[in-house]
């Protein structure tokens, strides 16, 4: 393997770190932002009720 490629490799393996932690962050905040909408409607009902 030329070591020209080895910046290229961990370029792309950095690049894929990058992407899964992007999408684990965004899985967790949807998972947040639902729980707390689900909550925010059962303090609803319960006032309204």
């Amino acid at each position: 393997m030329p070591d020209r490629f080895v910046p290229v490799v961990v370029l792309f393996h950095i690049v894929a770190v990058v992407i899964i932690v992007v999408h684990i962050v965004a899985v967790v905040v949807v998972v947040v932002v639902v729980v707390h909408m689900v909550a925010v409607v059962l303090l609803v009902v319960r006032i309204v009720a």
